[in-house]
């Protein structure tokens, strides 16, 4: 059951945003090794601590951390590997990978948001506005992929927080059975 917060953009989004960054920025950041340890152990990273921020703020179940273990994981391996390279394969990998995702974790929000349809081009939409606008900033040539992580995080973060707070906010508590079963809280 989650518990009702006075303020989401006080309780809730700092510490989305902070799960976010401390997962992204753990890529190349913090290990500073690129291989497929590293991009699991992120990916865990992330979606256990955004399971533990989401359980809290919407309810969520264990759903959400075991489709985010592995999705999330394979889109950091992949980004490290092949798609930070090239302008065009981030956004493609974040399409494809979180778009998939988007859709594994649909099924955890469904129960708890009235418009859980959404998070599927939510959270790959995210992923390209974060990556865009770290390209509108163009860090500097002595940048590492630790600052591409950590503007990446903050952004993705904001982002997709400010989108879960919404849903939750925009959704109806039905007081009666005339309600579908699938769309009662």
């Amino acid at each position: 059951m989650p518990i009702q917060l006075k303020s989401p953009w006080i309780t809730f989004w700092p510490l989305w945003v902070l799960a976010n960054v401390v997962s992204f920025y753990s890529v190349s950041g913090l290990f500073a090794v690129p291989d497929i340890i590293t991009a699991f152990s992120a990916g865990i990273l992330l979606a256990v601590l955004q399971w533990l921020v989401l359980r809290r703020h919407v309810g969520v179940d264990y759903t959400w951390l075991v489709a985010g273990t592995v999705v999330y994981g394979v889109f950091l391996m992949i980004t490290m590997r092949w798609a930070i390279i090239s302008v065009f394969r981030f956004p493609v990998t974040c399409v494809v990978c979180l778009g998939l995702l988007g859709l594994l974790q649909r099924g955890a929000l469904k129960p708890y948001v009235d418009s859980a349809g959404l998070w599927p081009v939510a959270s790959p939409g995210a992923a390209i506005v974060a990556y865009a606008f770290v390209l509108m900033l163009r860090p500097g040539a002595g940048s590492t992929l630790a600052t591409f992580w950590l503007i990446f995080g903050i952004i993705y973060g904001a982002v997709t927080g400010a989108i879960i707070i919404w849903l939750k906010e925009s959704t109806k508590r039905y007081v009666d059975d005339s309600a579908p079963s699938w769309k009662r809280a």
